[in-house]
């Protein structure tokens, strides 16, 4: 009977972390494709585009940028790796950083 409910349990387990890391890779992977879409479109058609245009799609880059980093900001938080005041891109640096790592110590 307890090998039956280790076997659920496990199941049950993978099953969260598959659905974490889908949502993790999702909030990680849309302001990226919004900051590779804008940078493109203006990069292929600046000499066309007003300088309205031009501003708003770096405004657009700007601001996704700032989400992605407050996300993976949050995500090293909860992982324990940083605290606050510590800032996220000197753990970057490390030969040691893998993100499939970093999102298991968060969610498992």
């Amino acid at each position: 009977m307890k090998t039956k409910q280790n076997s659920e349990f496990e199941q049950e387990r993978e099953k969260l972390q598959r659905s974490v890391f889908n949502s993790v890779a999702h909030d990680l992977k849309t302001p990226l494709a919004s900051i590779i879409g804008a940078l493109e479109i203006h990069e292929r058609t600046r000499d066309r585009l007003t300088n309205e245009n031009k501003d708003a799609l770096i405004k657009t880059a700007l601001q996704e940028a700032h989400r992605l980093n407050s996300t993976i900001t949050n995500l090293l938080e909860m992982a324990g790796i940083i605290t606050v005041r510590q800032r996220p891109s000197l753990y970057f640096r490390s030969k040691n950083f893998h993100c499939i790592t970093l999102c298991m110590r968060c969610f498992c």
